[in-house]
């Protein structure tokens, strides 16, 4: 081969190596200067091939291992890069192994196939994407960060160029992609610029220091609280300068940074504490920030204006502590308040208005129960807790002026329950005076009916006596039988004398009946005491008869003696005969009149016993009256207290309503009942006939009782 030839192909070589060197170089230091190397390597290349045309005299065996060298140092890049062929019109050409794997295609699959598979449909048919392609054919080269759809349409971000491939007339017959997989660097970007946005839009005042506590980043919020504090912080801090706080070492904000610095230098955890700079109160919130693997990156700081927070604090404390010691009238001011310190004010002083509001009206109703006005109620309307406490107070007011009313209106009813007492005590000692009247009448009376009994008694004895003679003498008679006639004389005579005594029997047993028939009646007047004086009475009475049956019986016999004796004279030979029944009814009489006799002591006894009985009623009637005299007072010092109570409840003052309703009450209790029935009237009863379906007194019982025994009698 001639030099000429030689030198020919060595110009051909470097125009077609050129552009292709010259992208290769400028992908490199794009991406990162690790990966610049190859463009070093490519440039010592595309120097060797220089430099083998330029020493083309020295022999064609060293350019060719330097030909070598080079394309073994291109198959290196090959194997670090990922590396696609195009022919002009964009068909995929051939791909290498790394820009199959970071596709996750096969060969097979791209091969054959036009650029356009990787990108969004809308992007390749748009003009932009016509002119990419344009511009190519022109020869010129395109590097940057495209977008790409990987198999599935999995989004892949790579750093590539695409780099024209000129042949040996200057013309571009290929075109060549190298390019790098920065999707997860691309990512990660997106994240970190979503976190810058996001903190970029937060109302929180946020800053970042590096590792070094230089700032690095401030979201708008807090440049705004730093520009707007700054002369307050020049107070303590001269040199601050909210503007250049990008960049400069956060020592800025301390009076003794080396404190600050150690104390940031140890944060694990989130640190919490509060300044005052230039008379404002900032609270800090520090927390150290990590790498994936562990390392400290850096600090985030939140910072936070705490002055009017704090100032409004201090209101609302002195306003709490106000009404803590019971003064309810101090206020928060709203002046210098917007937003939500303004709505805070407000509802503090609206709570505190509201609770001052219902503790004035709670004071007033009790203040005016303490002097006994019951008239005052609340009347403002309230919720919750304050409605349940006016509910309570009004409650309160009226359950005391429904319980005055009622004691009013007991007062009432006890005054005239105990002057209607009074009244009837005083009836009932009239009237236990004239029943203590009629018992002293009573045991007079029943003095003079012992007597008389006893004097009964003694005569009964007598007439005992009297019959025992005759009995003796109707036994002589029966021995002299020869002086008959003068016997039957003298027995006309005793006849005679014995008719007398009978009258005098028969008379004895009138009375005794009749005095019988009195005691039944006082004993039937006594009630249940004189019932034993009853009974006694009731067997006097039955040997009244038995003595009056017996006196009959007698005078018949004398008269049936008397006319025998008439007829003695004729009737002599009877006279033994006669005689003996003679003896036998003078045996009678003396046995009935023995019997009169025992009859007449037991009568005697059993009024003694009345007596003591009725002298006992007396001195019960006489307890009972002074028992009568003790109730009439206590019933007077029973109003007396009524009247006292009466007073103490005139000490309070209760609506016109409620006076009305409880006087309604207390009419409709008094029409509602009776305090007297019909037959205990107030007055002393009167001659006037019982009505009709009332019951009659015991006593007027009794008697009736008594009436009907003495009209068998």
């Amino acid at each position: 081969m001639s030099t000429f030839e030689d030198l020919s192909i060595r110009w051909k070589l470097v125009a077609t190596l050129f552009p292709l060197l010259a992208g290769l170089s400028y992908f490199a230091w794009s991406i990162d200067p690790v990966v610049a190397s190859s463009a070093i390597v490519a440039s010592l290349i595309l120097g060797a091939v220089v430099g083998a045309f330029s020493d083309g005299a020295t022999g064609t065996k060293a350019s060719e291992e330097e030909a070598a060298d080079f394309a073994g140092q291109l198959a290196a890049i090959s194997k670090a890069q990922a590396v696609i062929e195009f022919s002009m019109d964009g068909t995929i050409i051939a791909a290498n192994e790394n820009f199959l794997n970071t596709m996750g295609y096969d060969l097979s699959e791209v091969q054959g196939q036009h650029h356009s598979m990787f990108i969004d449909p809308e992007y390749s048919a748009s003009a932009e994407y016509k002119q990419f392609w344009e511009s190519l054919n022109r020869g010129k080269y395109d590097a940057q960060e495209y977008k790409r759809l990987g198999k599935g349409g999995k989004e892949v971000w790579i750093q590539a160029s695409y780099n024209p491939i000129m042949d040996l007339d200057g013309k571009p017959f290929k075109v060549v992609k190298y390019a790098t997989d920065v999707t997860e660097r691309r990512m990660k970007d997106a994240d970190n610029e979503r976190i810058q946005q996001a903190l970029d839009g937060v109302d929180s005042n946020v800053m970042i220091a590096d590792i070094d506590l230089n700032i690095v980043y401030m979201n708008g919020t807090a440049e705004e609280l730093f520009r707007g504090a700054e002369s307050d912080f020049r107070q303590d801090l001269p040199n601050f300068d909210a503007s250049k706080l990008i960049g400069t070492c956060i020592d800025v904000f301390h009076k003794d940074p080396a404190h600050q610095r150690g104390l940031l230098a140890n944060l694990t955890t989130t640190y919490k504490a509060g300044i005052e700079v230039g008379g404002r109160s900032m609270q800090v919130i520090a927390n150290p920030v990590f790498g994936v693997d562990g390392g400290r990156l850096g600090t985030v700081v939140e910072w936070n204006d705490r002055t009017e927070e704090l100032a409004i604090e201090g209101e609302v404390q002195r306003v709490v502590d106000s009404a803590l010691a019971g003064d309810l009238t101090n206020r928060i001011s709203l002046d210098d308040k917007d937003g939500f310190f303004e709505t805070l004010s407000s509802g503090v002083n609206d709570l505190v208005g509201v609770a001052d509001k219902v503790i004035n009206d709670t004071i007033r109703v009790l203040s005016a129960i303490a002097v006994g006005d019951l008239t005052e109620m609340i009347e403002a309307d309230y919720q919750g807790s304050f409605g349940k406490l006016k509910d309570d107070a009004n409650a309160t007011v009226d359950k005391l002026t429904e319980v005055v009313g009622n004691i009013q209106s007991t007062a009432g009813s006890v005054k005239t329950g105990a002057g209607e007492i009074s009244q009837g005590n005083s009836d009932l000692s009239q009237r236990t005076e004239e029943q203590a009247s009629s018992l002293e009448e009573t045991a007079s009376s029943m003095e003079e009916m012992t007597s008389t009994v006893k004097q009964n008694a003694d005569n009964a004895g007598e007439a005992n006596q009297l019959a025992i003679v005759a009995r003796d003498q109707a036994q002589k008679g029966g021995s002299v039988v020869s002086q008959a006639v003068v016997a039957m004389s003298e027995i006309n005579a005793s006849s005679k004398k014995i008719s007398d005594i009978i009258s005098v029997i028969d008379e004895i047993a009138f009375q005794t009946n009749l005095l019988a028939l009195n005691a039944s009646v006082e004993a039937a007047r006594a009630g249940d005491q004189g019932r034993g004086f009853a009974v006694v009475a009731s067997e006097v009475r039955n040997l009244a008869g038995r003595s009056a049956t017996a006196a009959k019986e007698i005078k018949e016999l004398i008269e049936d003696s008397a006319a025998k004796v008439d007829e003695g004279s004729r009737l002599v030979n009877e006279s033994g005969e006669t005689l003996e029944e003679i003896v036998g009814g003078v045996k009678k009489v003396t046995d009935i009149v023995g019997e009169i006799a025992a009859a007449s002591q037991e009568q005697s006894a059993g009024i003694e016993e009345v007596n003591k009985a009725i002298m006992q009623m007396d001195e019960l009637t006489q307890q009972n009256a002074a028992l009568v005299e003790e109730a009439a007072a206590a019933s007077e010092s029973l109003g007396e207290q009524a009247d006292d109570l009466n007073q103490m409840m005139d000490f309070f003052t209760v609506s016109a309503d409620a006076i009305g309703a409880q006087s309604m009450a207390t009419t409709s209790a008094s029409k509602g009942s009776e305090r007297r029935t019909a037959d205990r009237p107030w007055s002393a009863p009167t001659a006037a006939a019982p009505q009709q379906g009332s019951k009659a007194p015991p006593r007027r019982a009794a008697a009736n009782s008594s009436d009907q025994e003495w009209a068998e009698f």
